[in-house]
Parts: C-alpha cells; sequence; structure tokens
C-alpha cells in the first residue's frame, strides 16, 4: 500500500541555501588585505631564507586561502556540514603531504652502496671503488666536471673501472672544455678499460625530454637523446649478456 508522507512533515529550512549579505567595507578590506599578502610573497622570493622560503610562502599562501574562504566563500557563516567538509578537505590534505614530506626526509636513512654516488660524475664514480666488481657497464651522458686538474678528478679513476663505460659529451661542453674528450680516452686507454667517448651535435641536457629551452632555443632533441639511448642499452647487451 501506498502511504504518501505530506510534505509540511519535513523541514525544508536547513537544505536551502542562504546568502549571507556583508557590507562592501568588508569585501575591500580583505580584498587589499590580499594584495598585501601577495606583495609579502613576491619580496620573500627576492629574500634568502634557507629552508624558511618555502616555510614563510605555505604560510602566507594558507592565509591567503582562509580569507578567501572565509568571506568570499563565506565559510565562517556556513552551516556545520559544510565546515566539517572543509576540515575533512584539509585533514586529507595534511595526509597527502605529511606522506609526501615522510619520503623526502627519509630518503637518506637508507646508505648508497660504498662506491655510488649521486653527483653529475657518478657514471664514472659509481663503477669505481667498491662497486667495481658489480658494475659491467655504464655511460655518461653530457656529464659535467669528468675532467679537472684536481686529484680526484673522475678521469683519474679510470685504472680503478673494470666495467665498459660510453661518455656521450654534449657540444657545448666540448667548445668549453675541447681538451676533456681526449683526456678522457687517453685515461681509459691507458687502464686498459673498453671506453668510447663520442661528441654529440647537441646542446648540454640534450637527453631530458622536459629540460626548459634557453635563449638559443630546444635543448632536448629527441634524435640524438634516441641515438644514445640505444647506444646505452646496445652497450649493456654486450657487456652484460
Amino acid at each position: 500500500m501506498d502511504f504518501p508522507v505530506p510534505v509540511t512533515l519535513f523541514d525544508w529550512g536547513p537544505l536551502l541555501m542562504f546568502g549571507h549579505v556583508l557590507p562592501a567595507r568588508t569585501y575591500f578590506l580583505v580584498f587589499f588585505t590580499l594584495l598585501l599578502l601577495t606583495g609579502l610573497t613576491t619580496g620573500v622570493a627576492f629574500m634568502d631564507l634557507g629552508p624558511g622560503n618555502t616555510v614563510a610562502a605555505l604560510g602566507i599562501a594558507f592565509s591567503k586561502a582562509s580569507l578567501v574562504a572565509l568571506f568570499f566563500m563565506h565559510l565562517r557563516w556556513s552551516q556545520p556540514l559544510v565546515r566539517i567538509v572543509m576540515l575533512a578537505s584539509l585533514l586529507w590534505l595534511s595526509i597527502l603531504i605529511g606522506l609526501t614530506l615522510g619520503d623526502v626526509f627519509t630518503r637518506d636513512w637508507i646508505p648508497a652502496p660504498a662506491g655510488w654516488q649521486s653527483s653529475r660524475s657518478a657514471g664514472v664514480s659509481s663503477a669505481t671503488a667498491g662497486g667495481p666488481n658489480r658494475v659491467g657497464a655504464g655511460g655518461s651522458f653530457h656529464g659535467g666536471g669528468l675532467v679537472t686538474d684536481k686529484p680526484d678528478s673522475p678521469h683519474l679513476l679510470a685504472p680503478k673501472i673494470k666495467a665498459r663505460m660510453y661518455f656521450g659529451i654534449a657540444s657545448n661542453d666540448d667548445q668549453r672544455q675541447p681538451d676533456a674528450k681526449d683526456k678522457l680516452r687517453e685515461a681509459f686507454a691507458a687502464a686498459k678499460v673498453p671506453a668510447e667517448v663520442e661528441v654529440y651535435p647537441a646542446k648540454h641536457g640534450w637527453c631530458v625530454a622536459d629540460m626548459p629551452a634557453d635563449k638559443t632555443g630546444p635543448i632536448y632533441s629527441k634524435p640524438d637523446a634516441e641515438r644514445a639511448w640505444s647506444k646505452l642499452v646496445a652497450l649493456y647487451k654486450l657487456a652484460l649478456a
């Protein structure tokens, strides 16, 4: 049987939205406060506060977002359910940020294997002390500082390397240091370590697909990048088969 319920039994009031009218003076005050905070953000960007720059920028951004939510979005006068949803959203955002920071802050908890480095010359350094018996092949694309006049120059580590090596040098790096490729070849030849050194007709960073362009144009070169990766794969197949 169908028993219709009269509409009058429901209180529709809480389900309807009522706008809270604010005086124009309040809107202008909040607007100019936002402009002031925006200028403060710009000023902080030109100051060297170390890690404090990020903290200051996030603090200012949170203040601006709070003003927009409280006054322009009328959260201050919203019903409790709307406030709960907003707080739940902030809680979820905090969890996501916390998980991201947890990954960043714990990356150094597990030490890297001996001989492995994250520097630009890692292609050479990671194949030396502590790792020569574990590395069978290695490569370096547009690496920097491979040949220096310092006693710890990466090219001087050639006698400690047992892996086959491949070096792809950028054209502008070769222009700045034209003798580097020859010294690399000589060092590995003297150590009797198989190594190929090749200069590419591309700029430093040509293998990075999202590398920003410089004043002269794009840096990423797809043909040269594919060629470089193909050389590396071929090296791995030869040395690690």
